[in-house]
């Protein structure tokens, strides 16, 4: 009985194991492949360099010995001087740039595209700098004026003449210098009129007496509210009058004028042009 049982299973346990499915089957000779990373970007060092830090671009041209360099205007991807500087470059990274007795080292990253020097950097750029717009100021000296309109003879209904007067003030004396340097015209027969350059010898009085600080000789004025300095209507008052002629002019010194005695006080300025 013992061996019958004994026989029943091994011929179960042969069954089973003739009945089994191939789950997997081990290559032991398989060669497992690392994965490879595709190879970096290199860049080219010609063309077109910028840096907002130091406000230049720099030109290299390949198969060539010479750079320009842009000098830029603030705020503008724009120049307003280039140059031209010799340079060399070893083909490793570095390139050497003289003008005169200054030579300066850039060295050239060719996996980051960038381009350092003293520790600015520069980005590659496809665009070259534009010439910045220049507007040059007139030569007064050789302009006819009496050819011109005055600034009275123009209407300005719609527009703020102080500016205007003030702007065309401050041309000239950046033209000549300063104010001082700008030339007077002899001989002019016509009245005084607002946008005028003058000059005039001036006292005032209050009550019929001169007061302190009001007198003052070879004074140069702009006829203008735009003429800082000086009480409202004190210019205007010049206004019609010609060059030799002595007159009066009338003002109120305004309320919180510095000079308590003076302040909100009417006065006669008596002025020779």
């Amino acid at each position: 009985m013992v061996k019958r049982i004994l026989m029943f299973v091994l011929v179960a346990a042969m069954l089973s194991l003739t009945s089994c499915e191939i789950v997997e089957v081990i290559d032991h000779d398989l060669i497992i492949q690392e994965e490879t990373t595709a190879p970096q970007t290199e860049y080219e060092p010609w063309g077109y360099w910028y840096s907002s830090q130091s406000l230049g671009a720099i030109e290299f041209v390949k198969d060539s010995s010479t750079a320009k360099l842009y000098s830029l205007v603030a705020g503008y991807y724009e120049y307003d001087i280039v140059e031209e500087a010799a340079y060399t470059y070893d083909g490793g990274g570095t390139f050497t740039v003289t003008s005169g007795d200054t030579s300066l080292t850039f060295t050239f990253d060719k996996y980051a595209n960038t381009l350092t020097v003293s520790n600015t950097v520069y980005t590659h750029t496809d665009t070259a700098p534009t010439k910045h717009t220049v507007y040059p100021y007139p030569v007064y000296a050789d302009m006819d004026m009496d050819t011109y309109l005055a600034v009275g003879d123009i209407d300005f209904a719609s527009l703020i003449i102080p500016i205007l007067e003030g702007a065309k003030f401050e041309i000239a004396q950046a033209f000549y210098g300063s104010q001082s340097a700008i030339p007077v015209a002899e001989g002019i027969e016509r009245a005084a009129q607002s946008g005028d350059y003058v000059n005039v010898d001036y006292c005032g009085y209050l009550d019929g007496v001169a007061f302190d600080g009001g007198k003052a000789e070879d004074v140069d004025l702009f006829i203008s509210d735009y003429q800082n300095g000086y009480i409202p209507g004190f210019t205007d008052g010049i206004i019609g009058h010609t060059v030799g002629e002595t007159f009066d002019v009338n003002v109120t010194f305004p309320e919180n004028y510095g000079a308590t005695d003076l302040a909100g006080k009417a006065v006669v300025f008596t002025m020779t042009l």
